[in-house]
């Protein structure tokens, strides 16, 4: 048996001495810049950061909310009513951690963080919109006539 594994090792160094060997010059595969199809003024630029917080903190959220509701009556017209919440919730809480991990694995870190702080800014804007509603009736004169 050890002879056998020895005639084998012989044979295969035997094979790889007989082989034909590779030769030229490879360097052109070595590193190379990538070649863009775009002309350089045409080439991707990342949007501000200030634009992308801005985009993170509003408009994402008011996006999810319409496709939420969206989704909600589709799903209460189809199967019920609890069904449609349901989805509803899943469409919304499901794009609020899509959206916060794809800012952060794609580079965009300034719109995750604008969703991030859309989770405490806009409940936060609601409660204060609705204290000054109630200051506003409070201290308004009352109805004349009255």
């Amino acid at each position: 048996m050890i002879d056998e594994d020895l005639e084998g090792r012989e044979e295969i160094h035997e094979g790889s001495d007989n082989s034909p060997t590779l030769t030229g010059d490879v360097a052109y595969l070595q590193e190379q810049p990538e070649i863009s199809q775009n002309p350089p003024e045409l080439e991707k630029r990342m949007m501000n950061k200030y634009l992308q917080f801005f985009l993170g903190v509003l408009a994402y959220p008011i996006l999810l909310i319409i496709a939420g509701n969206l989704f909600f009556e589709i799903g209460g017209t189809i199967v019920n009513y609890d069904t449609g919440v349901f989805i509803q919730w899943t469409v919304i809480v499901g794009g609020y951690v899509v959206g916060i991990v794809l800012g952060f694995t794609s580079g965009h870190r300034s719109f995750a963080w604008g969703i991030i702080a859309s989770i405490v800014i806009i409940p936060f804007l609601i409660f204060i919109l609705f204290l000054l509603l109630i200051l506003l009736f409070l201290f308004s004169d009352p109805i004349p006539g009255m």
